[in-house]
């Protein structure tokens, strides 16, 4: 005897829904679970996703624009530094203290310059003045060699650093025991401190220049603006993947309905 099944769509008072395959003959029932039923994304779910998009690209223009605002405004306090500390080269105060290096310096080369005379008589100076020059004239070939090992770089540096010592000692025994150049070399010492001193305040007065001031509150304004677009951006990105993960969720599960009605020869449900 022919046995046919019959196939009832049974809706439950939940979310969920079955197909029931029974037996004719009052056979087994076979149960196959229907998904969830689901609807199609909405107008709202695809603006959503629209309005996303469009908050993301105003963000990034936005980024974009304090960026730019950000190099100008580091552009612009470079400028002023250079010309404040271009005002500052050429006040008195400097101008004074650069005159007394170069008076000191030409004091401590007159002192020295007897001494260094009678240095030049000697056979060790001249033999340690010699061994400087070789060794100058080694280092300079292997700096100026491609095919140089850094051993044989290191030694050479070595050799003309040992060799300028010997010459310095040499010269610095008999500095110290001229009164003029101790004198001399103590003067200069004094005017060299006073050049940075007056450069060290200068400095402190570039930094409280109203301009100055102005073009760092500038440039902070600036990095400010960019890190509150870069948070910007990042919320607006955020947001986009949220408004796609929900209208592709809804897609999918969507599809899924579709899918299983047409697989059980049903109508696609509304």
């Amino acid at each position: 005897m022919s046995r046919k099944l019959k196939t009832i769509v049974l809706a439950s008072v939940t979310t969920a829904s079955s197909i029931v395959f029974a037996g004719s003959w009052g056979g087994p029932t076979f149960v196959i679970p229907m998904p969830p039923p689901a609807t199609r994304p909405s107008e709202a779910d695809t603006n959503s996703v629209a309005d996303a998009q469009r908050a993301v690209v105003a963000a990034q223009r936005e980024l974009a624009v304090a960026r730019a605002e950000s190099v100008n405004a580091q552009a612009t306090l470079k400028r002023i530094t250079r010309q404040l500390q271009s005002e500052l080269e050429t006040s008195c105060q400097m101008v004074r203290a650069r005159q007394a290096i170069s008076t000191a310096k030409d004091a401590y080369d007159a002192a020295t310059a007897p001494v260094l005379a009678s240095l030049a008589q000697r056979a060790d100076y001249r033999d340690a003045c010699a061994a400087r020059t070789r060794a100058e004239q080694v280092s300079a070939g292997v700096r100026g060699s491609t095919e140089a090992s850094t051993s044989e770089r290191v030694s050479a540096s070595q050799a003309l650093l040992d060799a300028k010592s010997a010459v310095a000692r040499l010269e610095n025994s008999e500095f110290d025991n001229s009164l003029v150049v101790t004198n001399a070399r103590a003067e200069y010492v004094v005017a060299v401190e006073g050049m940075r001193n007056a450069r060290r305040q200068l400095d402190e007065t570039m930094h409280l220049d109203p301009r100055y001031l102005a073009g760092q509150q500038t440039v902070a304004d600036a990095q400010d603006w960019v890190i509150a677009a870069e948070t910007e951006l990042a919320v607006a990105r955020q947001n986009l993947d949220a408004a796609q993960s929900r209208y592709a969720t809804k897609q999918a599960a969507r599809q899924d309905v579709v899918n299983w009605a047409k697989s059980h020869g049903l109508p696609e449900p509304p």
